[in-house]
């Protein structure tokens, strides 16, 4: 299962339930929600104004192991998008950094 980064917007419903679950955000924060309930919140009409800040969130600890070149995840540890160079480092995908 992946887990989505999603926001909701000034006008958005919230809390928003899928499936009898129910996700919640202040204005300014954000939800992590299994992608399968995700795609549904920022898909469905009646639930527009929630948006995806990040797929494939994780931390440090869950990156996957042998992951190809150039596989993006959101570090929630680090608090940004890492890329796999595909021998195993790992760096943030906007300074370059190895993290």
């Amino acid at each position: 299962m992946a887990v989505w980064r999603i926001a909701p917007g000034t006008t958005t419903q919230n809390p928003v339930t899928v499936r009898g679950r129910a996700y919640s955000a202040s204005v300014g924060g954000y939800a992590d929600v299994p992608d399968f309930d995700a795609e549904i919140i920022v898909a469905t009409d009646h639930n527009r104004g929630w948006f995806v800040l990040a797929k494939n969130v994780l931390q440090t600890s869950q990156r996957p192991v042998g992951a190809l070149k150039g596989t993006r995840v959101f570090d929630s540890t680090v608090g940004a998008e890492v890329v796999s160079d595909g021998a195993g480092k790992w760096y943030h995908h906007a300074t370059g950094v190895a993290v």
